[in-house]
């Protein structure tokens, strides 16, 4: 309950994954905890929040999927558990393993049955996690898809607010540009002398054209 009100909270998908990971500690009793995003578009793994004594991997970090722990067991939406990382030849298990984490809980992200990023969970002695740890993982992963796929929604939407607002900014300046332009066309006709027609323009360009000095010369 915590967790969903500190995610609830929260307005950023790295703050999200940070509030998740802050109180995760206190129901694994973990040493090291991660939450990564996937772009399949980029095929790479983007770290969004990582609690550990000596960082390893700073948020923000993109890792190949190559190099990234992702099994058909997870791609699949079930959780996984490396009860040895020794035996992992991924480069990343190797890095996380040198920091004296032995075993690792690996639980998918799902959004309409794909997977959209992991949470995992280190301790530090081998073979330590068990099916209950699995479920109540799992379960904090479900929790973490929904809030962050929300969160990228709001993103969207206030980005498309943003480029709406800017396209309105651009249409309502060519509108008065061409309101001028007609008022110029206009006192241009009603003019008589060539002076006239000059200062009748330079007058009326100032509203679209701002200017320290102008000319008209024939």
């Amino acid at each position: 309950r915590d967790i969903d009100q500190a995610i609830l909270a929260a307005e950023s998908p790295e703050e999200i994954a940070t509030e998740a990971l802050r109180r995760a500690e206190d129901i694994f009793s973990c040493k090291r905890a991660s939450v990564s995003i996937i772009d399949w578009s980029r095929e790479t793994a983007q770290v969004l929040a990582v609690r550990q004594a000596k960082q390893m991997l700073e948020p923000g970090t993109e890792i190949p999927l190559d190099d990234f722990y992702l099994t058909e067991t997870l791609r699949e939406g079930d959780a996984e558990i490396i009860p040895d990382l020794d035996e992992v030849s991924v480069p990343t298990a190797q890095k996380i393993g040198e920091q004296s984490i032995q075993s690792v809980l690996c639980l998918p992200m799902m959004a309409e049955d794909e997977i959209v990023g992991t949470l995992k969970v280190g301790r530090i002695a081998r073979d330590a996690f068990t099916d209950e740890d699995r479920y109540v993982g799992q379960e904090l992963a479900d929790h973490l898809a929904i809030a962050l796929r929300q969160a990228r929604l709001r993103e969207r939407v206030e980005d498309r607010t943003t480029e709406l607002e800017r396209t309105n900014e651009r249409l309502s300046r060519q509108t008065q540009r061409l309101r001028t332009l007609r008022d110029i066309d206009q006192a241009i006709l009603a003019a008589e002398s060539p002076e006239e027609i000059a200062a009748e323009a330079i007058q009326r360009v100032r509203d679209i054209l701002p200017y320290k000095s102008a000319t008209v010369t024939v």
